[in-house]
């Protein structure tokens, strides 16, 4: 809200371009998630619980709310592209966008998958009692990450429940 009335100042009131405000806005989104990842190796919204986290959150939502305002001005005013066509863009991107990531992702975990596949005959003579927990505890992980519609509950209890079974093979627990 604040981002959105900032941007909507700046453009009203001293006349900056939408351009510009677009640019700057982009541009302190980009920087917020850089500091962000660099001071604290995540961007999960799952791990915050510091207040340098907390802010750093608190930034990229302002910067996001700011950046989406001037953006969406831009195109529905500066572009002319009206209220109907620039909701259909914008909705148009965020689906190519989600797609792709979501691309990544199942490629990510097939990549895992076969990592594991190829670590098998060195990683199985090691620990070959307790092969078979730690293989199991990896197919039910990658069965819920690869599900058509993956639960994050599940995701989360099968890879914390992989990690348990690791942390026990290797000492830990």
């Amino acid at each position: 809200m604040v981002g959105t009335q900032i941007t909507d100042a700046l453009t009203d009131k001293p006349g900056v371009s939408l351009y510009a405000g677009t640019a700057v806005f982009a541009l302190a989104l980009i920087l917020v998630f850089a500091l962000w990842y660099i001071s604290e190796r995540t961007l999960s919204i799952h791990t915050i619980y510091t207040t340098r986290r907390k802010l750093f959150y608190w930034a990229a939502v302002f910067a996001a709310f700011a950046s989406r305002t001037a953006a969406g001005d831009l195109a529905t005013e500066a572009l002319g592209l009206g209220f109907v066509i620039g909701a259909i863009a914008f909705g148009t991107l965020i689906v190519l966008v989600s797609s792709i990531y979501y691309a990544g992702c199942k490629a990510r975990i097939k990549n895992l998958e076969l990592a594991w596949d190829d670590a098998e005959p060195s990683l199985k003579p090691r620990a070959g009692a307790d092969w078979h927990k730690v293989d199991k505890a990896i197919d039910r992980a990658l069965s819920a990450l690869r599900a058509s519609a993956p639960s994050a509950v599940e995701c989360k209890q099968s890879l914390a429940d992989l990690m348990a079974v690791m942390d026990r093979m290797s000492g830990k627990v």
